[in-house]
């Protein structure tokens, strides 16, 4: 963790220290190694939070963007007692930010969603991006979808092609947008109507096609907005899965104007 508390501060972790853990009580360490990121640890092995995941240099980096009062932050639910430490939690807009670097169980993503509620995941791909393919022109979209036909049943409803996910309110006109109904189709229309459409899409609101080698599977039914990052400029919201193939539908932003928008 970034912050413990000593006489009753909120501090970072320095050289020599041992202070209070903000969520448990318990005593923690500092470690302030030079190949490391400075952090606290508690002592003995404790009980203090089971979503506290080891924080990388990845994790600071986007801490750090955000003001210190949003760091860290616990969240308590009055009802049940229990209380998590959010990594970012903007008080004003009401909303908290999980950053997710090592590998998670489903059953912990369901969870951390419940509790939050308000809630926007942030994925650590930096490892991995050599995995993802960004296509946008026409060509390249018909390519992808052509590869994809062989798992087409010959009769299908649209709309069980796509996983619909209720908290984004631009899925819905998205849809709309590629004329997406939830009436019965065959294969050819299908594609036809993807690949036309959809290219339209692309080049007035900056969506793409992304394919996944190895596709992470975790992350397809969760229920809160998720964005990757593959270490560059930006960041990519995933829209919906493609059920027909390793392949999301995804909206690029700027990573610093996200930022600015939550901080």
């Amino acid at each position: 963790m970034k912050f413990a508390l000593l006489d009753n501060k909120r501090i970072e972790a320095q050289p020599n220290l041992i202070a209070e853990c903000p969520n448990c009580g318990n005593a923690v360490r500092s470690y302030c190694g030079e190949q490391i990121v400075h952090h606290w640890k508690h002592i003995k092995l404790s009980d203090c939070d089971d979503w506290y995941e080891t924080e990388t240099e990845w994790h600071r980096n986007w801490k750090n963007h955000f003001d210190k009062s949003y760091q860290e932050v616990i969240r308590f639910d009055k009802n049940t007692n229990e209380k998590h430490i959010a990594d970012i939690y903007n008080g004003e807009k009401d909303v908290v930010l999980e950053f997710q670097h090592s590998p998670i169980e489903i059953q912990e993503i369901k969870a951390r969603e419940i509790f939050y509620d308000r809630m926007i995941w942030i994925i650590d791909l930096i490892a991995i991006k050599d995995n993802l393919e960004f296509h946008k022109s026409k060509s390249a979209i018909e390519y992808e979808l052509s590869k994809m036909r062989h798992n087409l049943p010959k009769d299908f409803k649209v709309k069980e092609d796509f996983e619909m996910n209720e908290s984004q309110k631009q899925v819905g006109d998205f849809l709309n947008m590629l004329g997406l109904d939830s009436v019965n189709t065959n294969e050819s229309h299908y594609i036809s109507e993807l690949q036309n459409k959809y290219n339209d899409l692309c080049e007035k609101k900056n969506y793409s096609l992304m394919t996944w080698k190895y596709l992470h599977k975790r992350w397809n039914d969760n229920l809160k907005p998720k964005f990757i990052d593959i270490g560059n400029n930006y960041i990519y919201q995933l829209i919906e899965k493609v059920k027909i193939g390793n392949a999301y539908i995804v909206k690029q932003y700027e990573k610093q104007r996200f930022i600015n928008h939550y901080r």
